[in-house]
């Protein structure tokens, strides 16, 4: 994952933990994290990963603090693909392997903003935009399914 950002200066090093700034952009039916390009990109920047939103969940985690604090959202990908987005780590699982098993594969990845307000908001977003793509992509089975 380390290689899919690159050392640009939109990062920092603060108690030993290495943050990257990076841009949330949903756009149609996908959520993509984009990383700032030194200069004048004319607001572009350089794609770290992609993912369709009716494969996420977004889970808010609150810190109760009185100082204004970085807040997390953990998103999580649900696929049968093995290929999971860059950036997410996919969860182990102990179950045995079946050779004719279907398996969903699950893999997490934690952003954190730097403030409560910043993080409702995308959580906010992404999950009214989660539940859209969803409705659309039951649409899409309910017509693809035969009809009496």
């Amino acid at each position: 994952n380390q290689s899919l950002v690159t050392d640009g200066v939109a990062s920092l090093v603060a108690e030993g933990v290495k943050w990257q700034s990076l841009y949330l952009v949903m756009l149609n039916k996908h959520m993509i994290l984009t990383e700032p390009v030194k200069g004048d990109s004319g607001g572009y920047g350089r794609v770290i990963t992609i993912c369709p939103l009716s494969c996420l969940m977004a889970e808010s985690y609150d810190i109760q603090d009185t100082e204004p604090a970085a807040q997390r959202i953990l998103l999580t990908h649900f696929s049968p693909s093995k290929h999971t987005p860059g950036l997410f780590n996919i969860e182990a699982s102990d179950d045995p392997v079946d050779a004719y098993d279907i398996r969903i594969i699950r893999s997490c990845l934690d952003i954190w903003f730097e403030d409560c307000n910043s993080a409702t908001k995308a959580h906010k977003a992404l999950c009214s935009r989660i539940f859209k793509a969803r409705i659309e992509r039951g649409k899409q089975i309910r017509d693809a399914l035969p009809h009496k």
